[in-house]
């Protein structure tokens, strides 16, 4: 067994499981707080509702490729975004706001 860099006795340090995995300021697991980057990208994908590149987020956004793309996945997750291939090459996706659905 070998040791690690960070550890002790070859047991490597990690977050115990009783250490809540979500944010320290309160706000509940699947929320999206106003001015965040995940609020910034589904405004314009909702505003836009056609089908954008992630260089075309940027722009709309002015935010940084890895909030961007932090984003993205959050809003993948909670599905409240689509993401298609894109035309150009099957690594590049395009994404839109999923309809709302009127109850």
């Amino acid at each position: 067994m070998g040791t690690y860099p960070s550890g002790r006795n070859g047991v490597r340090n990690s977050m115990p499981l009783e250490v809540p995995r979500y944010s320290p300021t309160g706000s509940k697991p699947g929320t999206i707080k106003v001015g965040s980057a995940s609020w910034a990208v589904l405004a314009v994908l909702r505003k836009t509702g056609a089908w954008m590149t992630h260089a075309q987020l940027l722009l709309a956004t002015q935010r940084s490729t890895k909030s961007v793309c932090w984003a993205l996945l959050y809003l993948q997750a909670l599905s409240l975004i689509e993401s298609g291939a894109d035309n150009r090459n099957s690594r590049y996706k395009r994404y839109r706001a999923k309809k709302l659905e009127s109850t």
